[in-house]
């Protein structure tokens, strides 16, 4: 049998208090520690220190493994967060991730975190359970925009990303 190891998850200790309406609200008592302002720049971090030690990896149908590096991977995550920029997509305008777990899906996730633009995994087992369930919408079915493309509107102007933290526009959007 394989020992386990043990896992450190930090203190426990908590401060308790009961809200007036009876709800019970737990803080920890420890300071929150700094933490990075983007979950990319521990990407940026690696891919600095050490730009060919494997970030991501897939076995393919042939057994062969497929790797991605954590330098290569930061040039792929900040050329896609440009078109994702360029596009344009926003907080305002996010976009949906239609893959099965793969490398391209993990590239796309990280580029629209790094240019802050919020995301939602859609599995395609999910769609495919879902189609089967009787009375789903089937092909030609309503859409969310009202059958227009583009959701109408004029777009936000052009952004650039130079890769040092999400792209705002003006108002801290």
């Amino acid at each position: 049998m394989t020992a386990i190891r043990r896992v450190r998850l930090g203190p426990r200790a908590t401060r308790q208090t009961i809200e007036a309406d009876g709800s019970i609200v737990l803080r920890s008592v420890q300071p929150l520690a700094p933490y990075p302002a983007r979950l990319t720049e521990r990407l940026e971090q690696w891919a600095e220190r050490t730009p060919d030690a494997v970030f991501l990896a897939k076995r393919g149908k042939d057994g062969a493994w497929r790797t991605l590096r954590y330098g290569e991977t930061l040039a792929a995550v900040r050329r896609i967060g440009q078109a994702l920029l360029d596009r344009p997509l926003s907080a305002d305008r996010p976009i949906a991730i239609l893959s099965g777990n793969d490398l391209e899906h993990g590239l796309l996730a990280l580029a629209a975190q790094h240019v802050g633009v919020p995301y939602a995994p859609i599995s395609p087992e999910l769609i495919a359970s879902v189609q089967l369930q009787p009375g789903a919408p089937r092909e030609g079915g309503s859409t969310s925009h009202g059958g227009r493309r583009g959701g109408g509107g004029r777009p936000p102007a052009r952004r650039r990303h130079s890769g040092g933290g999400p792209s705002r526009r003006p108002g801290g959007r």
